[in-house]
């Protein structure tokens, strides 16, 4: 018994310095073990396949949530406005307004006051002039002190506007050259002044990180595994459809994905630092080809610096709204946070960090903004 008892020990301490020490030839490991007793012999596959589930990187990256540590159910609040919200596509917060951006109509941009909720005016017209619109990225809106930038596809430009006197001006435009004249997707400004976009061509790889003159070009990520393809004609880009946030401060970017409940998150470098899983509320529908039966998961996220905000629609594209909306709330680690259920149907939202405040639109609700008060600060 003493004999056995002394074996088990050894074999610790070694599993112990195997663990922290993965790059260790296995050939030499084997070797030392075998002149062990019989018991070590007869626990070496076991001692083996842990090794090799320890020293495997992807147990580090991948993570699966079953449930989050705070569950609220929000209540909202209506504000009703001029039935003027026809096709709203985004939401964001500039100057002291909420703005919501509508995809079709002219003019693009309409604005509310803050906290109220109320209509102020409207501005963005379709058009080739000094401060008209060809048709701005529905993804891509930031705040600045005195109004927003915008990007607009057409052209390749980031333009920058200030809000006067109830005008929208174009006060900057910087042109973006994507690698190849490829199509820019999925535009992210990240904080060391790169600039990252989702590959929509060629290649496994999921982005492209270069300087906005298109210099520099890096391959980032590859493409997810999460569904075998039944024929090569399924292209990742649409497999993959996601949405992306970046954190402002370290150049982190979360990357949600529409058909899979499921996000990536990447350093500034582009390094896969976690791959989430959510099985809650129960699992989620496996991705097929078939449009009648495709589940769609997220849409556009929010960050606030701190958390971020992100819609899980956990429904069929074909089926009717649901009578709430779960509104999921992550750290930049990656964790769960929060679970909020908003007792409306809604499609976009943001919040108003002055006021901490949730402003959001049911896109087929055209007089109606609702709003709630944040419970995280």
């Amino acid at each position: 018994m003493q004999k056995i008892t002394w074996c088990f020990c050894i074999y610790f301490l070694i599993f112990g310095f195997i663990t922290v020490s993965c790059n260790k030839q296995k050939k030499q490991i084997v070797e030392v073990l075998f002149h062990f007793p019989r018991i070590t012999k007869l626990i070496l596959p076991v001692l083996l396949f842990s090794l090799s589930f320890a020293c495997n990187p992807r147990n580090k990256i991948e993570k699966v949530v079953n449930d989050f540590p705070r569950v609220d159910t929000l209540r909202m609040q209506e504000i009703n406005i001029p039935g003027i919200l026809l096709y709203p596509s985004h939401l964001f917060v500039a100057k002291n307004h909420l703005v919501i951006y509508q995809r079709e109509p002219d003019p693009f941009f309409y604005f509310f006051d803050l906290p109220s909720g109320n209509f102020v005016f409207s501005g963005g017209n379709k058009g080739q002039g000094p401060n008209d619109f060809i048709k701005p990225d529905a993804r891509f809106f930031h705040s600045t002190e005195n109004g927003f930038k915008i990007f607009e596809n057409n052209g390749s430009a980031i333009k920058e506007l200030e809000i006067q006197d109830k005008n929208l001006i174009t006060v900057h435009k910087d042109i973006i050259k994507p690698y190849k004249n490829m199509a820019i997707s999925n535009l992210l400004i990240l904080p060391n002044h790169k600039i990252c976009y989702a590959n929509t061509l060629m290649g496994n790889s999921e982005y492209y990180i270069s300087d906005p003159n298109g210099e520099n070009q890096q391959e980032i990520g590859q493409f997810p595994d999460w569904y075998k393809k039944s024929d090569e004609n399924e292209m990742n880009l649409f497999i993959y459809i996601k949405n992306e946030v970046v954190n402002p401060a370290n150049g982190r970017f979360m990357a949600f994905y529409a058909y899979f409940r499921k996000f990536r998150l990447f350093d500034i470098k582009g390094n896969l630092l976690k791959e989430v899983s959510v099985n809650t509320p129960g699992r989620f529908p496996q991705y097929t080809k078939d449009r009648s039966k495709l589940s769609l998961a997220y849409s556009f996220p929010y960050t606030d610096g701190t958390y971020v905000y992100v819609i899980c629609k956990n429904k069929k594209i074909v089926d009717k709204k649901t009578n709430r909306t779960e509104l999921q709330v992550w750290d930049w680690d990656g964790n769960p946070v929060a679970q909020l259920w908003l007792d409306k149907p809604i499609d976009y939202f943001t919040i108003s960090l002055d006021y901490n405040k949730l402003y959001a639109v049911d896109s087929e609700v055209e007089n109606k903004i609702y709003v709630c008060d944040l419970p995280l600060k």
